[in-house]
């Protein structure tokens, strides 16, 4: 799947989901981070007979890292934001209406979400989305 289009199915699902979410979490760390990798498995536990999730997601030299929670952080999900673009992050309507705009200030082109986490994520991802279509990434 092209970057672009990858970015753009993101954004889709940080606007539908209503709370972070740690599987979007991942997606979005492995569409943006060259060379990462992810290995989920399991076992199960031998006492209790409960199945056990082991996930190995990776960076690009192999290190076991933890994926930054974009979807729930504000502080992560500004990360993702592409160095020099702008942004503005808005709560309306007594905090009912959450938008964010990163690189632009068009509120047509706003991307929506249920918390300001997941707002700024999904503009951010937008203007990622953008830029891979101007560096010829798409």
């Amino acid at each position: 799947m092209a970057k672009h289009t990858k970015l753009l199915e993101l954004v889709t699902c940080c606007e539908a989901v209503s709370h972070g979410d740690r599987e979007l979490d991942a997606d979005i760390w492995l569409a943006v981070t060259p060379g990462a990798t992810r290995n989920k498995t399991g076992y199960t536990h031998a006492a209790s007979g409960k199945w056990c999730d082991i996930d190995e997601t990776r960076d690009a030299t192999g290190r076991l890292i933890v994926v930054p929670h974009y979807t729930s952080s504000l502080e992560a999900a500004a990360t993702l934001i592409p160095d020099d673009f702008d942004w503005v992050l808005e709560r309306t309507n007594g905090g009912l209406t959450i938008c964010a705009r990163v690189g632009h200030n068009d509120p047509d082109r706003s991307s929506w979400g249920n918390t300001p986490e997941l707002a700024l994520t999904a503009a951010a991802l937008c203007a990622r989305a953008a830029s891979s279509i101007t560096a010829g990434e798409a």
